[in-house]
């Protein structure tokens, strides 16, 4: 069984996989480093489409769903 699938069966939260990418900007020095989302369980989706947040950058998933309480302060990379 696919190891989304256990999580979907046993754990009531949600899980979103998200991988680092490093991107070179102008000055080499300072790459910066986002978080793009690449899978994931979605137990409770109300207004949520796992689909169309597939390959977004976190910052993006969270400026589309409107405004999340505390993300700048506590879950902004």
């Amino acid at each position: 069984m696919h190891p989304l699938m256990i999580l979907l069966k046993h754990v009531p939260e949600d899980f979103a996989i998200m991988l680092s990418t490093i991107t070179l900007t102008k000055d080499p020095a300072n790459p910066t480093d986002t978080y793009t989302f690449r899978a994931g369980v979605i137990c409770s989706s109300i207004g949520w489409n796992l689909e169309r947040k597939l390959g977004l950058y976190l910052h993006d998933i969270h400026h589309t769903t409107g405004n999340v309480p505390n993300y700048a302060a506590k879950m902004s990379f």
